[in-house]
This record gives structure tokens, sequence and C-alpha cells, in this order.
């Protein structure tokens, strides 16, 4: 005897292989986008922050420091046009210029320091070990080194340009300081510093 008995689950309909084609309608309108009359920046640019006033200037500071670096020049001008001429014609080799006054003034205050640097290395040249000093000279660099030719040639210390070698020149340099008064040359070099820092 037999049965007929329901399956399990529903039976299921296979997908289709392709949609049924529907019935051709007209495309519905895009909606209108609104106009803009003026194109809005993306990003706001930050606003730049308004400048600070320039505090005014003091006048009166101002021509105060003017007049007191007018009086300066004119100070150190009549101190080496009153200086002797040994003092004046070193200094003037020393800062690298003419021999007049003013313009070794000019060179003095506007040089600062580094217009006696040959002056200086002159002198540490004399206060170094005799057996020391050469090599100390041409430690300088070429530069230096002619500089401080210059100022021993000023003071006859030795004559004519530097030779062309850094250790020849430092060497002959040493030795014909050796073989003077380096009491004398240090007192010379002494005073034009002294004047160009008085």
């Amino acid at each position: 005897m037999t049965y007929d008995a329901e399956p399990p689950f529903p039976a299921q309909q296979p997908p289709p292989l392709y949609a049924p084609p529907t019935l051709h309608t007209a495309p519905e309108p895009a909606p209108e986008l609104p106009v803009y009359t003026t194109v809005e920046p993306l990003i706001e640019s930050a606003e730049e922050p308004a400048a600070r006033p320039k505090p005014a200037r003091r006048k009166g500071a101002d021509a105060g420091r003017q007049r007191a670096l007018i009086m300066r020049t004119a100070r150190k001008t009549l101190e080496i046009h009153q200086a002797d001429a040994l003092t004046k014609g070193l200094l003037a080799t020393v800062v690298g210029t003419s021999g007049s006054a003013d313009e070794i003034a000019y060179a003095v205050l506007s040089g600062g320091a580094k217009s006696i640097q040959s002056a200086v290395d002159a002198l540490s040249i004399i206060d170094a070990d005799v057996l020391e000093a050469g090599i100390h000279a041409a430690a300088l660099g070429r530069a230096r080194l002619r500089s401080v030719w210059r100022v021993f040639a000023e003071l006859g210390v030795v004559a004519g340009e530097a030779p062309s070698s850094d250790a020849k020149a430092a060497i002959a340099l040493v030795r014909a300081l050796h073989e003077g008064d380096t009491g004398a040359v240090r007192a010379d070099i002494d005073a034009a510093v002294s004047l160009a820092n008085r």
C-alpha cells in the first residue's frame, strides 16, 4: 500500500537566465540643479593678522647716536693726526689703508677688533717660544702670514715681499725678528694697537 507524501520542502524554481524585458518608458526628467552666480571658495582663507604698527622712531635718540659717532670719529682722526709718523704709518699698514688720518680712523672704527688682527698676530709671534715661533707663524695661513710680513716690513725687520712658500716665509720672518731688537719692535706695535684702541 503506497502513500503520496508531500516533499519536506517546497519545490524552488530556478532563477531565470535573463531578466524579462520591461516595457519602454520615457525617462524621468533630471532634477533641476541650482545655478550659482558666484564661486564660493572650497577652503576659507584664514584672515591675515593685522600688522603691528611700527613703534615711532625716537628722533632724539637717533640724533644723539649720530652726534656721538661723529664726535668719536673726529676725536680718533685727531689722535691719529697727532701721532708720530712711525706709529701712524704702522697703524695704516695694520688696517690696510693709506697714511691719511681720516682713512685710518674710518678703517679702525668700522673694522673693530678685526682691523688690527695683523698686529695681534705679530705680537703672538714675538711672544712665542723661539723654537715654536716658526710653526706658529706658518699656522696662521697664507693671508694672515703675509699681513704680518707687511707689518714687520714697515718696521724694517724684513725687506721685500714674502717668499711664496708659507714655511720659508715663516722661517725667514722669525729668523729676522730674533736677529734684531724684539723689545723695540714690540713697543712699536704696542703703540699702534694702543692708538687704534684709545
